[in-house]
């Protein structure tokens, strides 16, 4: 893939605005990219070696001077090369090619640059750059539009080779003024790959361990019309439905939300991908933060035009828990009516109770949720964008408006992966917006802070009447296979209890897992969890107690009775153990809620504790009842397939 990296100075002044503060770094990133310098071309000594520039098809020829094309002076500085349409009275058609160059050294990052000037009077000509690939020229850049600036183009597909580059303006028979560059650059690297930053160039397919893209089978994302459970509820169209450019709409949140040690109960949605609270916000180019103004959260701040196509939907929790706007397949200003060139992202405000989105877990203390479907531009023409990229990025993160604190996720300005955020001090490149596809970016609104998956094991109780249920939390279970329950009677010698596997998810909420202690100690009952991980790493979580006073008149456990059976709810099996005062045969049962037989069986009992695990994992969803018999004894439990 070939890939416009910078454009800027489309006959406007390019202003550079850092962030003052960042409050959290993400991952504190941001390397500087150090590149070897291959090929410089500046035109004071005229036309380089092995160049070539004929004249074009009308007569028209090429200049190296510090003249200029018409009104319009060279991009660089001192002298150019250059064609003057105007002096060749319709040049017709003229290229210029370079030398053939060797990259086969560089693999990592290979990238070309040089000032442009490309006029045309007439908006009917372009001019293109080609590369030599294999036999044939193959098409990296084409400019149709008036341009003065500076221009980089990632060529990395052309590394580990020998290779030239053609240059062509064509004025399609009509008057125009011309075209030149000066400052021909190419820097290359060594290959990137590896050093835990996604560079530009790589990709999930290039570099997966430096480009980890979550997939398009996003569970997590909240579709229109739907609530937090998936259940159909009614949304809001954002302005009444209004097809509008740079407009807001006040909002009730439903709840008190806590973002930067302040309440609020009301929110502007305004549609240039933001949400303000006190006042509205209607600028449309973008601005990094820390920026002044009100309090702001940004999922994608950049110029939306509804115009063109998209709508904004919000929804407010009737419970007081959460609130949800979408932007939903919106284009950017100067995109036109049905433009295909399309965003699609996600707010999410939460109380602090919500501990899921969809089938997922949200790291703890999470009030502030990003979501992102398919991102396809970055910037509008206002904002001095060219065919949705480049130009005034588009930035994602927090603000609080006093010019000091503030989270800026990063800045976005063109396509591709490429990701290296923003850290406070630090001049880090623009990133690549196709970083933000399919992903789910969580903060802690309170103190404007990002909140990432940390993977930690969160374990909790509660006592029941004749039970113990123990909690299980993890952000993120990729890396795990299963968890192990153990219980211990003086905090140190611990037994196990059983398994609990990943798909057996509480509610189906990846990262949620139940397990239930039916035959809890006496006493203190003290609890930690092994986490199994899938290259056989163990890692356990802190141990919790509860104290469980005994009941008046408790029976002992001298006779025949079930000490345990679980995980219930269960999925895939049982496990069950339970207490024999005799050498003797067990039968067990296990009938529907219609008394129907599913599943039975017996075994040879020993004195004293036994176990045995039932494989159910054939039978239907439903409740269950577990009868285990020896002799006139029995012993019996209620269950829950799920």
């Amino acid at each position: 893939m070939i890939k416009l990296i910078f454009t800027m100075n489309r006959f406007l002044p390019f202003l550079i605005v850092g962030c003052v503060l960042s409050q959290a770094s993400l991952y504190g990133q941001c390397n500087s990219l150090e590149v070897d310098t291959l090929v410089w071309e500046q035109f004071e000594q005229g036309l380089p070696s092995f160049w070539k520039a004929p004249n074009g098809t009308d007569g028209a020829s090429w200049h190296i001077d510090n003249g200029k094309i018409g009104y319009y002076l060279n991009a660089g500085e001192g002298s150019w090369l250059y064609i003057d349409d105007e002096r060749g009275d319709q040049a017709g058609t003229a290229f210029f090619e370079t030398a053939e160059y060797d990259f086969s050294e560089y693999s990592g990052f290979l990238q070309m640059e040089f000032d442009l000037t490309f006029q045309d009077f007439a908006d009917s000509g372009y001019m293109q750059v080609e590369v030599f690939d294999q036999g044939e020229w193959k098409m990296v850049m084409k400019e149709a539009d008036d341009f003065f600036g500076h221009i980089s183009i990632d060529i990395q597909d052309f590394a580990k080779e020998k290779t030239r580059f053609r240059f062509t303006y064509n004025d399609e028979g009509a008057w125009g003024w011309g075209m030149g560059i000066d400052h021909f650059l190419i820097t290359g690297k060594e290959d990137l790959c590896g050093n835990e930053v996604c560079d530009y160039g790589e990709s999930p397919e290039s570099c997966p361990g430096d480009c980890p893209q979550p997939t398009a089978d996003q569970s997590s994302w909240i579709e229109v019309q739907k609530d937090l459970d998936d259940q159909d509820v009614s949304y809001k169209r954002f302005n009444g439905n209004n097809s509008c450019d740079d407009c807001t709409e006040k909002v009730e949140l439903g709840f008190e939300f806590q973002f930067y040690e302040q309440s609020h109960t009301s929110a502007f949605i305004n549609a240039n991908g933001n949400l303000t609270f006190e006042d509205t916000y209607l600028a449309f180019t973008p601005t990094p933060f820390c920026l002044a103004g009100p309090k702001m959260i940004a999922p994608f701040f950049a110029d939306v035009d509804l115009q063109g196509g998209g709508e904004i939907w919000y929804y407010a929790d009737p419970d007081g828990h959460y609130f949800i706007a979408t932007w939903e397949e919106v284009s950017y200003f100067g995109c036109g009516k049905d433009c295909d060139q399309t965003n699609t992202f996600q707010l999410i405000l939460t109380d602090g109770t919500v501990r899921n989105i969809g089938n997922h877990i949200i790291p703890r203390n999470t009030t502030v949720i990003f979501q992102y479907k398919d991102m396809q531009w970055t910037t509008g023409n206002s904002s001095e964008g060219s065919n949705g990229f480049w130009g005034k990025a588009a930035t994602v993160g927090l603000n609080k408006g006093d010019e000091e604190t503030c989270h800026d996720y990063g800045t976005f300005d063109q396509p591709g992966y490429g990701y290296y955020e923003k850290v406070a001090g630090m001049e880090c490149l623009n990133n690549g917006v196709d970083h933000l596809d399919y992903r789910t970016i969580t903060y802690d609104g309170l103190s404007g802070i990002y909140v990432e998956p940390n993977g930690k094991l969160y374990l909790s109780l509660k006592e029941e009447e004749d039970k113990n249920v123990i909690r299980i939390e993890k952000d993120e279970v990729g890396e795990t296979e299963f968890f192990v329950v153990e219980r211990s009677e003086d905090g140190h010698s611990f037994e196990e209890l059983g398994n609990i596997q990943t798909d057996e998810a509480l509610e189906g909420v990846t990262g949620f897992y139940e397990f239930i202690d039916l035959q809890p100690l006496t006493g203190t009952n003290h609890y930690r969890i092994l986490e199994v991980k899938t290259d056989g790493d163990l890692e356990y979580s802190d141990v919790q107690h509860l104290d469980r006073v005994p009941e008046p008149n408790e029976p002992s456990n001298s006779g025949f009775a079930l000490t345990q059976v679980g995980p219930n709810p269960f999925k895939n099996h049982l496990n069950v153990s339970f207490h024999s005062p005799k050498q003797a045969q067990v039968k067990y049962i296990l009938v529907d809620m219609n008394g129907r037989i599913q599943h039975q069986g017996s075994l040879n009992a020993q004195e004293g504790t036994n176990a045995m695990r039932l494989e159910l994992a054939n039978l239907p969803t439903a409740m269950y009842v577990l009868t285990v018999y020896q002799g006139e004894e029995k012993d019996h439990r209620s269950l829950v397939k799920k």
